[in-house]
């Protein structure tokens, strides 16, 4: 009888502590008397098959059913909560069991359990209170807290089995089972923040550019829109231009440096047709920068909404490091052009930064990429080597050559396939 009071008030504990890890108040459904039902199954079937208690443990099983079923959160939240639970339980547990050991040669050792349960049924009551645990759990799901706890519990779980086997000299059945199977669970879990804190890292990267670029691109669109409205204006005027010329030769003198003009102010039309205002806006950005500089951009840029493998931001932080170089290496060059081509063809896209340049060796060539060297002076020499190390994370090269026109360009190139 008393054990039933005990594997009872066991289970009220447990309801109690993972409710208000996931909710404010507690609201009792179908889904607890299932719970209970199939918790007591279990343990009584330990009990009356002579089992190892140790595989009462397995009932941590249905409480994580438990969680996903009656709150339909998702796996991340269960395995946080599943996890806070074992924590708050073993505490309380070890908490209230001090004073009762002190009246385990006296007390009944069910009537000291039926004490010690209800002492950690009236803990979970009141740490609840005013939604502490909910909070708790919010905190927890902050991804180097639940790396570090998963690697605290996987450190735990080895002292025990080392302690175990020191004191005993041999390990239970259940000890391997148990253990492997919760081994197994926190490496997966890692596994998973990892992955999850890369993605979450990424969706506020891109958030961050949108919110900064996208502006860029507005102020773009809405000058290249006021040039437009001045389009008629133009026209005229390049038509009346033959009213002040004095001959032919001045008056194609005079339309090609009108023409000339305006083709300077509205240099940066052809980026709108781009699909993507990140990409577009960091670019038209970038080429302000450059112009500031004193250098010559000439580009081709041909993209639509840039979907591939490489996350935009990553696309903005190469183009960047490209971009950068390319400035600084035509810095102290009388002759500063700048050739951007970027394009989407089928599914790939292919990302060129030119800049004028001297001719180097192939061996200049490799020593571009490695740590530390740079033409440009010492503590330079980062930038490429990082790019580099960023295309191999997703299978992609760079390329390094040269090629010849009115003037003689240095070609960084990348082909980015999905």
């Amino acid at each position: 009888m008393l054990t039933s009071v005990n594997i009872a008030l066991e289970m009220i504990a447990t309801l109690i502590c993972v409710n208000y890890l996931f909710c404010k108040k507690y609201y009792f459904r179908i889904h607890d008397a299932v719970f209970i039902l199939s918790e007591i199954i279990i343990i009584e079937s330990a009990n009356y098959l002579g089992l190892s208690k140790g595989m009462a443990l397995f009932g941590y099983i249905g409480i994580y059913i438990y969680e996903l079923v009656k709150f339909k959160c998702s796996f991340r939240m269960a395995n946080v909560n599943l996890i806070l639970f074992v924590i708050f339980g073993v505490v309380a547990q070890i908490i209230c069991s001090i004073p009762a050991l002190l009246l385990e040669k006296y007390v009944d050792i069910d009537i000291l359990m039926i004490g010690i349960n209800s002492f950690v049924i009236l803990v979970f009551w009141g740490i609840s209170r005013k939604g502490r645990l909910l909070k708790v759990s919010r905190a927890a799901m902050n991804y180097n807290m639940l790396i570090n706890i998963a690697t605290g519990i996987s450190f735990t779980g080895a002292v025990y089995i080392l302690v175990v086997y020191k004191l005993t000299e041999f390990l239970r059945v259940t000890d391997y089972i148990i253990f492997g199977m919760w081994t197994i669970l926190i490496g997966v879990l890692i596994v998973k923040w990892q992955q999850e804190k890369f993605k979450k890292i990424a969706r506020e990267r891109e958030i961050e550019l949108r919110n900064t670029y996208e502006e860029v691109h507005k102020q773009l669109l809405e000058t290249i829109r006021k040039k437009q409205h001045d389009f008629n204006n133009q026209i005229n005027a390049v038509y009346s231009l033959h009213i002040v010329a004095k001959d032919y030769d001045e008056l194609v003198s005079m339309q090609k440096d009108y023409c000339g003009e305006l083709l300077k102010d509205n240099r940066y039309s052809r980026l709108l047709s781009g699909g993507s205002p990140i990409i577009i806006g960091f670019l038209y950005s970038k080429f302000m920068e450059a112009e500031r500089k004193g250098c010559s951009i000439q580009f081709d840029v041909k993209i639509d909404k840039m979907i591939c493998r490489i996350p935009q931001y990553k696309i903005v932080e190469i183009l960047g490091i490209l971009l950068d170089n390319a400035i600084e290496a035509v810095a102290e060059r009388e002759s500063k052009g700048i050739y951007v081509k970027l394009y989407e063809v089928a599914d790939s896209i292919y990302i060129a930064v030119k800049n004028d340049s001297e001719v180097f060796s192939r061996q200049e060539f490799v020593k571009f990429i490695q740590p530390g060297y740079s033409t440009k002076g010492k503590g330079r020499g980062t930038g490429l080597t990082k790019l580099v190390d960023m295309l191999k994370e997703y299978e992609c090269e760079l390329n390094i050559y040269f090629e010849k026109n009115e003037n003689t360009r240095i070609v960084f190139m990348i082909h980015i396939t999905e």
